[in-house]
């Protein structure tokens, strides 16, 4: 952190990510278990014929096999998860900051959208809806270039709010005072903004 700098801001990636993963493991884990646990000796086909033990254990080897693999892709999918979740967006008086297990991968400064509407710098996009809360992705484009600087996934409309507060104020990085986005000198100390 900066000297005055204080986090206004903090979202994680959310939690969207754990139903697929979580769905996989469970439909693999009954394959798997139909597979596995189901007898040769009392096997029917669809038309309700008895099959022999042959036939039966080669249904079971299919259901177990199939199983397996929507168990493990389940299980990969999960780990990519946990790190992915480790992503945290933070809004912070001088800048906004993506970070990784702790530590920033991007960093965006606040004074590119002084004075200027940061609206027009953010592009929102629908994602989904769960459980009647809609989610958005935030992407944030360079005031010089137009080209993404940094992309938000899985935000709330609360974090929307936050993030369209940008560039509307100021803060001096000498004494840490808010002012006015228009304001060219700190109305505490003076000091050039």
């Amino acid at each position: 952190m900066l000297v005055h700098e204080q986090v206004e801001f903090i979202c994680g990636k959310g939690s969207l990510g754990r139903l697929f993963p979580a769905a996989a493991i469970g439909l693999g884990g009954i394959f798997l278990a139909a597979g596995l646990l189901n007898p040769t000796s009392n096997c029917y086909n669809k038309n309700g014929v008895l099959q022999t033990p042959t036939q039966c254990a080669s249904t079971n080897l299919l259901f177990a096999v199939l199983g397996g693999v929507v168990l493990l892709a389940g299980l990969v999918l999960a780990l990519r998860g946990t790190k992915q979740r480790d992503t945290r967006y933070y809004v912070t008086t001088f800048r906004l900051v993506e970070a990784k297990q702790r530590r920033i991968v991007r960093e965006v400064p606040r004074d590119l959208f002084r004075g200027r509407e940061f609206s027009q710098f953010l592009q929102v996009i629908p994602t989904l809806i769960v459980n009647g809360t809609p989610f958005f992705t935030a992407k944030i484009l360079d005031p010089r270039s137009g080209d993404e600087m940094m992309s938000l996934r899985n935000l709330t409309q609360e974090s929307i709010n936050a993030l369209e507060l940008v560039g509307q104020v100021v803060y001096c990085k000498y004494c840490g005072q808010r002012n006015d986005a228009k304001s060219m000198r700190c109305s505490q100390c003076g000091a050039s903004l």
